[in-house]
C-alpha cells in the first residue's frame, strides 16, 4: 500500500513544454532545457547535466511567443532520469530578485484568465 505524501507546495502548478535558457551563476556559458511545469514559487525543468543542491542559476523562460520572463532561481532538488542521462531539478524563484513585472507575468501565465 502506498503513503500518503503530504503536498508542500504553495503555489498551483501548471504544466508547460516551455524552452528556457538555463545559466550557472558563475558561468559564461548558457544551455537550452525544457519546463515541464510552473509556477509563482518556482519551475521544473530537463538537464543534460547534473548541477548540485543550493546552485544559483539565472533562467529566461519563454512564456509566450514575445513573452520572455528573467528569474534568479537555485536548485532545490533533482533527479537523474530512469534510462536516460538526463536529470530532472525542482528550482526555486529568487522573489527577493524576481522584478514586479517578471512576478506579473509567471502569475498571469499560470493564473490566465476565463
Amino acid at each position: 500500500m502506498y503513503k500518503s505524501v503530504q503536498e508542500k507546495r504553495s503555489f498551483q502548478r501548471v504544466e508547460c513544454r516551455n524552452l528556457v535558457r538555463f545559466k550557472l551563476k558563475d558561468s559564461a556559458e548558457s544551455e537550452g532545457c525544457l519546463a515541464h511545469d510552473i509556477s509563482d514559487g518556482g519551475i521544473k525543468i530537463n538537464l543534460n547535466e547534473f548541477v548540485p543542491l543550493n546552485s544559483e542559476v539565472n533562467l529566461e523562460v519563454q512564456l509566450a511567443t514575445q513573452r520572455i520572463v528573467d528569474c534568479v532561481a537555485r536548485i532545490v532538488w533533482i533527479e537523474k532520469m530512469p534510462f536516460m542521462d538526463r536529470y530532472q531539478a525542482g528550482l526555486e524563484f529568487d522573489n527577493d530578485r524576481l522584478e514586479r513585472n517578471a512576478k506579473i507575468k509567471i502569475h498571469g501565465y499560470t493564473h490566465p484568465r476565463q
